[in-house]
């Protein structure tokens, strides 16, 4: 069976990133993506989501902490352009890697979209949850347990189930360009294969702008679980985390069943980047 690309990087690379199955293995294994765990690859891309996303969260929180304690006139639309670039900057550099996902929403509707294994996004997921915690548990040592908030993610005067619409909207706004700009290989013809990352960190910033002045004290579409998790825990406040969970869940089921039943070819390898065995083994 011919080696194929990772479809669920958020970064094209010409003959990169393959995997190569076994050709005794079951369908069902295949399809669970078992095969995979055999790998000490992907393993390694765990690893590398886990501190990606560490450092991401520390990142993230440290800049909503400044961005309050500089007096911004407008906290949001700081936070907002920060995050242009550092999202850009973090899946760029974990995309050969991993795929550059450092996000639960994102594994789960790749993964729903048939573009990553379970057994892959399983293990991103813990990952990616466990780094959250540590990202921001260092920067509560950073600020010696102040300010509590920790730049973490409230809903603010909105009450759960607005909120959670919300948190849905945002979602499927993020994975829509996601999936028709960084996840289509067809795009990369039109915009190269770098510059993916970038259409969805404006579209992050986008909701983060508007979403934070939709209600007093909202954070807004915050699309990433373990980025509001880690706080929670470190800062020990849980209240409203459920939405910040199932919002994005169900985005990633919406946009993920969207995209795995669009017509075919909307991802599927060119012929001439489709590497045989031999070139899989040496990449």
């Amino acid at each position: 069976m011919p080696a194929e690309p990772f479809l669920g990087s958020l970064v094209r690379y010409h003959k990169k990133q393959v995997e190569l199955p076994a050709d005794t293995d079951s369908t069902f294994v295949k399809l669970l993506g078992i095969h995979e765990l055999r790998s000490s690859l992907v393993y390694k891309a765990s690893i590398i989501e886990l501190i990606g996303t560490a450092l991401l969260t520390f990142t993230s929180c440290a800049t909503v902490v400044a961005a309050v304690t500089y007096q911004f006139p407008v906290p949001s639309l700081l936070i907002a352009i920060a995050h242009i670039i550092i999202l850009s900057f973090f899946i760029i550099a974990t995309a050969k890697a991993t795929g550059g996902h450092l996000n639960p929403m994102l594994s789960i509707a790749t993964m729903v979209a048939g573009f990553t294994s379970p057994s892959r996004a399983f293990l991103y997921v813990v990952a990616q949850t466990i780094g959250a915690i540590f990202g921001a548990g260092l920067l509560r040592g950073v600020l010696d347990g102040t300010p509590v908030g920790l730049g973490g993610c409230s809903v603010g005067s909105l009450s759960g189930g607005r909120a959670l619409l919300c948190e849905v909207i945002g979602s499927c706004i993020i994975l829509f360009v996601a999936f028709g700009t960084a996840l289509d290989i067809g795009q990369r013809e039109v915009f190269g294969p770098i510059l993916g990352p970038f259409f969805v960190s404006f579209t992050l910033a986008i909701v983060i702008f508007f979403g934070s002045g939709l209600a007093p004290g909202y954070v807004g579409p915050v699309a990433n679980p373990s980025r509001c998790f880690g706080p929670a825990v470190v800062t020990n406040t849980y209240e409203f985390q459920w939405v910040f969970w199932i919002g994005p869940l169900i985005g990633a089921l919406l946009m993920g069943l969207l995209y795995r039943f669009l017509p075919p070819g909307f991802n599927e390898v060119p012929e001439d980047e489709k590497p045989n065995k031999a070139e899989a083994i040496t990449a």
